[in-house]
């Protein structure tokens, strides 16, 4: 199969396609710290955090919000249309992938037509106008919620392909976190350390250069076959609060992968649910 073969409505585009969506209208979010965006970036792009989205109760606040009302009006006021497309932008070197986290949550919340830069704002910034200090939304958007669970796993349904042996399973689950994360260490807070019982470790620089574009897929897709992973395997990735674990599976939607879910509470909300039933494993010394 072809390496590079991709769903109907990508989710990764280059920054040379970005550059003709937002020539045709394209709503513009940037992840960028709102200081970074401020000082430079696209005309009528807006500045986005992923938090604004979520829920924010401790332990949950990598959950999408269920205020649906709220968020159609927030969306709205970042110019989001439902029939325009949302070209998202980062800056994938030095960040967590929030990017992904962005389109992830627009095409749960029923947008289909969103997508994040490949190289981020550096491969953006030769190919659009800039402006410097603010701005402000160019137009209202008319854009309604409509959730989408396709690309989405909870807690009691990722615990129910957890219980099952690896042998006997179908599913394959990612972790996207550092190793020494997934060894235990708990440097953002969670209740507890370890791994989601079965999870494999794909930490999610294994998907990036180091000039934050991505990997060729071809030598991605060969490390996941290696780890028993192909575009039919049903994939669930989660990391800490679900920004690493969207930004997987963004790329892997985007390369086509048939059914690949992101737990959005994470290790987050994991850890801090009973740990009898909700277990983490750590490696034996």
């Amino acid at each position: 199969m072809n390496a590079n073969v991709t769903t109907d409505e990508p989710w990764v585009v280059t920054a040379t396609e970005a550059r003709t969506q937002i020539e045709r209208g394209a709503t513009v979010l940037d992840t960028r710290r709102g200081w970074v965006w401020w000082w430079l970036h696209a005309i009528n792009s807006v500045p986005v955090q992923w938090q604004m989205f979520a829920q924010s109760e401790p332990w949950l606040r990598g959950l999408l919000s269920e205020r649906h009302q709220e968020l159609t009006e927030t969306l709205r006021a970042l110019g989001v249309c439902r029939d325009r497309p949302v070209i998202v932008v980062g800056n994938p070197a030095s960040a967590w992938g929030e990017e992904g986290r962005v389109v992830w949550t627009l095409r749960s919340l029923g947008h289909d037509r969103a997508a994040w830069v490949d190289g981020g704002w550096p491969a953006l910034r030769d190919q659009v106008a800039l402006r410097r200090f603010g701005g402000t939304p160019g137009r209202a958007g008319e854009f309604t919620v409509r959730p989408n669970r396709q690309w989405t796993i909870d807690h009691q349904e990722l615990k129910a392909i957890a219980s099952v042996p690896a042998r006997d399973s179908k599913w394959v689950i990612l972790d996207a976190r550092s190793p020494r994360e997934y060894e235990g260490a708990t440097p953002y807070g969670e209740r507890r350390g370890g791994r989601i019982p079965g999870a494999l470790s794909f930490p999610i620089p294994r998907l990036r250069q180091s000039n934050g574009y991505l990997q060729a897929p071809e030598a991605v897709l060969a490390e996941l076959s290696q780890l028993g992973v192909d575009r039919d395997t049903p994939v669930a990735v989660y990391c800490t609060g679900g920004v690493r674990s969207a930004f997987v599976v963004s790329v892997l939607v985007h390369w086509g992968f048939r059914m690949v879910k992101n737990y959005a509470g994470s290790t987050w909300e994991w850890s801090a649910l009973p740990a009898a039933e909700y277990p983490l494993e750590r490696s034996r010394a």
